[in-house]
């Protein structure tokens, strides 16, 4: 959408695709916390460490089903 009022108002922009990074950060997300799950748990933060988790879940898929609904683009 941001791009189309772009090119319609003729300015020029570039667009750079990050998903990659977002999803690689996504997976090291997941990983950190499953690797502290007893640690989430015994300080009392066991829905913390479920919300964490629960942000990750696309870093399950492959990149190429993360990329077709989750693309990031700045």
């Amino acid at each position: 959408m941001m791009a189309k009022v772009l090119t319609e108002k003729n300015i020029s922009y570039e667009c750079i695709d990050i998903s990659r990074e977002s999803y690689d950060l996504l997976r090291r997300k997941k990983e950190a916390a499953l690797s502290f799950k007893e640690e989430f748990e015994k300080e009392g933060n066991g829905e913390w460490f479920e919300m964490l988790v629960a942000q990750t879940d696309y870093a399950d898929k492959s990149f190429e089903d993360y990329s077709k609904e989750m693309a990031r683009y700045i």
